[in-house]
C-alpha cells in the first residue's frame, strides 16, 4: 500500500485502525484520533503527524528518511520481536515535538545523527491497553 502524496488521515476517535500491508508513504500521514497500527512493514519517506492522544505504532520493521511530528500526549511506538524485521532510521529522519517513544524492537539501525527537539523514552516490558499507558502531561 502507498500513500502518494499529498496526504492520507485517520479521523475516528476511539478506534484502532490495523494496516496488514506493507505501507510506504510518500505524502503527509495525518492521525487524528485512535490508534494506527502497522503489522506489515512501515517506511516513511515524508511526514507523520500525531494529534494529541494518537499512537502510530509500527509492529513489523522498516524504515524512515521523514519526520514524525507529535505533541508530548502523542505516542510513536516500534515494536517487534526476534521474528520481525527491524526498523532503521536513516539520515533525515526526524522526531519532531515533545514526543514520546516506546521502543519495544529487539532489532533497531540508527543510520544517522537523530535531531529531535524533546524526547521521552517509554520502556515496556509487556504490552499494555492504550488506556493503562503512561504518557506524560
Amino acid at each position: 500500500m502507498t500513500t502518494p502524496a499529498p496526504s492520507a488521515k485517520s479521523t475516528a476517535a476511539g478506534i484502532t485502525t490495523f494496516v496488514a500491508l506493507n505501507f510506504n508513504n510518500y505524502g503527509t500521514l495525518d492521525i487524528q484520533a485512535g490508534t494506527f497500527i502497522f503489522s506489515g512493514s512501515f517506511v516513511n519517506y515524508a511526514r507523520v503527524t500525531l494529534a494529541p492522544g494518537t499512537t502510530n505504532r509500527m509492529a513489523n520493521g522498516g524504515s524512515a528518511t521523514g519526520s514524525f511530528n507529535a505533541p508530548a500526549t502523542a505516542l510513536v511506538e516500534w515494536t517487534g520481536n526476534g521474528f520481525t524485521s527491524p526498523y532503521t532510521l536513516n539520515a533525515g529522519a526526524q522526531l519532531n515535538g515533545a514526543v514520546s517513544i516506546a521502543w519495544m524492537a529487539e532489532s533497531s539501525n540508527f543510520n544517522a545523527d537523530l535531531p529531535f527537539q524533546n524526547l521521552d523514552l517509554v520502556a515496556h516490558h509487556q504490552r499494555q491497553p492504550d488506556a493503562q499507558r503512561h504518557r506524560p502531561d
